[in-house]
């Protein structure tokens, strides 16, 4: 690198700043020294051509591509035709390039513009400091590929096609989200931190995936590298060895880069190529601290009867927020309001969000809550409309307990019985209370897609469908009944069993995840030996046994007690021998005289709405007053126990309200009463295992 501060006639005056640079750190240092000032020579404001510039061209290598940039403070030149001319000529041999800096860019004319014209150079303007983006954008923009890369995006290593010419001065915006393509890739500034480099030609060397792997700063989308190495397998190391790509700060042809649902140009420069988030998890019992999560919408175009650990785990959040009382924060001092299940949807890209409240439509025992939002996705040219069902679990009301242990029993609406069928339990076979459910959430669904407007009517439809316990179970119902007519994603956690269709019809459901906590008694209800079960797979884990570090690491201290649920559950089996049994009378006064002991004589005894319906009162042999309970009965009874308590809360007495005391307290028909018990010891660990912070960590195993 040279300079000539004066040339006239009679005396040499250019100086050789660098001989030779090997780093941009270097070029840096020597163009820092270069200080452009007004020398009148002996022509006033001309010069001769210059010294250096001959000097330079004349110890050039013809061999490679040679780029000058002449640091020029004249206006003109005065030259000798013949030396002119035979410095143009080797300028052009050797395969120069010539561009012009100079304090008066708009007054540099005469030879030394010709120059540039002719070598294809361009003329920068040095009136403040260098422009050095300029001087690099030159070189890239000669040597540069026009508009065809590999790059590591979304769907792993593929070539990208770019609308123009990838340059700093055309503004081309390929995706059309506002960010030039120029902007989104960041070429001068991977050439300054030394990512991409030049060979001894001069030539642009993009990275290999290896050295991008390697480097500092992220360039390429994540979830692509981990489908790029999943496709290479044990090839992996010699094609990140081998492989060449663009490196990136976003993708210039995709709006959301790493398909988080967060356009490139809403999301800060170093979250464009990461769909992972850490937040902070708002709950009943306090603040959980670095909960991680991927949210990415490419993976519903995997299969959907694989289970896909990334969607479960997003899933088990939004089953989480479905609650009135958990809630998710980007920090952890970020208010609770307003951050509930609509607004993890709205983070994330969904439109026309809504949540429906059965209460609104519906006065039974029946209810649930259920958001939906859809999100619109192309990938390889497939259209999708990513359509979310989040199902709220119980909200701790008596009525939605009933629900959950109303197991229902086709006999019980006939031969005269006075309870009413409900319309929307459309199948006998399935758990009463979480079919009527599912019927009305469906009838919602239907309800919501008739009032959006803005749903891509053209794009496949694929059902996001998810809940927590009593929203699990009707999940599990819905995911079933649409899995015919829509591609399906459903992912459960603590969902009860729901159904006694047969092993074929439950496994044929293969779109459906249940996730469940071993150490959780949820999941194991209503019982096996009734013949229920669940739809699709169950992926059935414990806490305790696999993950108990990674819970307590988040949550404290975790209380749970297998040998006192299975102790309940042996007590749950003595009750009855099927489920149509449940709702039978097996006393003498009024059943087939098979056990007299739900008969319970007293003066002292009441019920409530829910339990009354399965109960006959009558007169004793001594002129008392006689309730004979069905199991059905006792069922109930638990319900409003649990609702009154607060689901696993210590009884009868410690931290506990009044009427749960009352509850407790009321009496119940000897064959009940060991089960009665065996309830209230498991109520003091039965709330850890089927927290939704259980089911997040499991969904992480």
């Amino acid at each position: 690198m040279l300079t000539q501060d004066l040339s006239d006639f009679d005396e040499s005056s250019f100086e050789i700043v660098c001989e030779s640079a090997t780093s941009l750190d270097e070029v840096n240092a020597a163009l820092d020294k270069i200080k452009i000032s007004r020398n009148e020579g002996l022509f006033g404001d001309y010069c001769i051509i210059s010294e250096a510039l001959t000097y330079v061209v004349e110890n050039s290598d013809a061999s490679v591509n040679n780029y000058i940039f002449d640091f020029y403070n004249q206006t003109e030149a005065i030259y000798e035709d013949n030396i002119a001319d035979d410095l143009l000529e080797k300028i052009k041999s050797r395969n120069i390039n010539i561009s012009i800096i100079s304090p008066e860019a708009e007054s540099v004319t005469g030879y030394q513009k010709m120059l540039s014209d002719s070598t294809g150079g361009i003329i920068i303007d040095k009136s403040g400091n260098i422009n050095y983006r300029k001087l690099y954008q030159h070189v890239y923009d000669k040597k540069a590929v026009d508009q065809s890369f590999s790059a590591i995006l979304i769907t792993g290593y593929q070539l990208i096609e770019l609308k123009g010419k990838l340059s700093a001065y055309n503004n081309i915006d390929t995706d059309d989200d506002t960010l030039t393509d120029w902007e989104e890739v960041g070429v001068e500034h991977w050439i300054e931190n030394g990512l991409i480099t030049y060979d001894v030609s001069g030539n642009i060397m993009l990275p290999t995936i290896e050295k991008c792997m390697g480097f500092t700063e992220c360039s390429y989308v994540e979830e692509g590298l981990e489908r790029f190495q999943s496709d290479y397998g044990i090839n992996f190391g010699a094609a990140i060895a081998g492989a060449r790509v663009l490196p990136i700060k976003s993708d210039p042809t995709n709006k959301d880069s790493d398909f988080d649902g967060v356009d490139d140009a809403d999301e800060d420069l170093d979250k464009r190529l990461t769909n992972s988030f850490s937040v902070t998890w708002i709950a009943e019992k306090g603040k959980y601290e670095n909960i991680l999560y991927t949210m990415d919408y490419s993976q519903f175009f995997k299969p959907n009867t694989q289970y896909n650990r990334k969607i479960s785990t997003i899933s088990s959040l939004m089953a989480a927020l479905a609650y009135d009382d958990q809630s998710l924060a980007d920090s952890s001092d970020e208010t609770e309001e307003d951050n509930y299940v609509d607004q993890l949807m709205r983070k994330h890209g969904m439109e026309e969000e809504k949540i429906y409240k059965l209460a609104d439509y519906y006065d039974d025992q029946h209810l649930c809550d259920v958001a939906f939002g859809h999100h619109r996705v192309e990938l390889d040219g497939t259209v999708k409309e990513v359509i979310a069902i989040v199902i709220r679990g119980t909200n701790g009301t008596v009525a939605e307990w009933s629900s959950n242990f109303d197991i229902g029993c086709d006999d019980i609406f006939y031969n005269n019985n006075p309870i009413p069928k409900n319309e929307d339990w459309v199948n006998a076979e399935h758990h009463m209370g979480f079919d009527i459910a599912a019927t009305r959430v469906i009838k919602l669904f239907d309800k919501y897609l008739s009032e959006i407007k803005d749903m891509d009517d053209s794009a496949t439809k694929t059902l996001w469908i998810t809940g927590h316990s009593r929203g699990a179970g009707i999940a599990n119902i819905v995911g079933a009944k649409l899995d015919n007519k829509y591609e399906t994603f459903v992912y459960t956690f603590a969902s009860p069993l729901t159904t006694t269709v047969s092993d074929a019809e439950v496994y044929s459901h293969k779109s459906i995840f249940n996730i469940v906590n071993g150490d959780d008694i949820i999941p194991y209800l209503p019982l096996q030996q009734w013949g229920f079960k669940r739809y699709g797979e169950d992926r059935i884990i414990s806490v305790n046994k696999a993950c108990k570090s990674q819970w307590e690491e988040i949550a404290g201290s975790y209380n749970s007690n297998v040998s006192e649920m299975n102790n309940l559950l042996s007590k749950f089996y003595t009750l009855s021998s099927s489920r149509d049994e449940c709702y039978m009378y097996t006393c003498t006064c009024h059943g087939n005289g098979k056990d007299d002991s739900i008969c319970l004589d007293s003066d002292i005894f009441s019920t409530s709405q829910y339990t009354e319906k399965y109960c006959i009162y009558s007169t004793n042999e001594m002129g008392g007053q006689r309730i004979c309970q069905s199991t059905a009965y006792f069922m109930q009874y638990l319900a409003e126990l649990a609702a009154e308590s607060g689901n696993g809360e210590p009884l009868p007495f410690i931290n506990t309200t009044l009427n749960a005391v009352l509850v407790y307290l009321r009496m119940v028909a000897p064959k009940y009463t060991d089960c009665k018990n065996a309830f209230k010891n498991y109520g003091n660990f039965m709330r850890n295992p089927h927290e939704p912070i259980s089911y997040y960590v499991l969904s992480k195993c």
